[in-house]
């Protein structure tokens, strides 16, 4: 397969990856992110997305993020269902925002290695001199 190929077929599998989920997954991932037992999974989440947008100008890699949450033995330090519920949240209150630009995911653990993932930008009033959680 040329490149040209796997680029379109990429794309096609993003295009279908990010519709708009239904309203019963909405509810679900609202029920999440909402969830008090995960605040402190909320805030490292929001302090690594901070992080990497601070040290990218702005740019925001899920695959850096995610890296950023590891301990020594490669384990999450947060609940790993929060990682998406939270990016929806920051997504649907504008704080977050998806680029024209996705890479490859290596999200091996949660068996998604392989597939395509947007590159966010974060609103530059929560990384540029802000030390505003969400």
């Amino acid at each position: 397969m040329t490149r040209k190929a796997w680029n379109e077929v990429q794309q096609r599998r993003l295009t279908a990856a990010s519709a708009p989920a239904d309203p019963a997954t909405v509810a679900i991932l609202t029920l999440v992110q909402g969830d008090p037992i995960h605040a402190r999974d909320r805030a490292m989440l929001t302090a690594a997305i901070v992080a990497d947008a601070r040290a990218n100008g702005g740019q925001v890699s899920s695959n850096r993020v995610r890296e950023s949450l590891r301990d020594a033995d490669g384990d999450l330090t947060v609940y790993p269902r929060m990682i998406g519920a939270h990016y929806m949240a920051l997504k649907n209150r504008g704080i977050l925002r998806t680029t024209d630009t996705w890479e490859t995911s290596t999200d091996r653990h949660g068996n998604n290695s392989g597939k395509p993932c947007w590159v966010y930008t974060l609103d530059p009033r929560y990384w540029a001199g802000s030390s505003r959680d969400d």
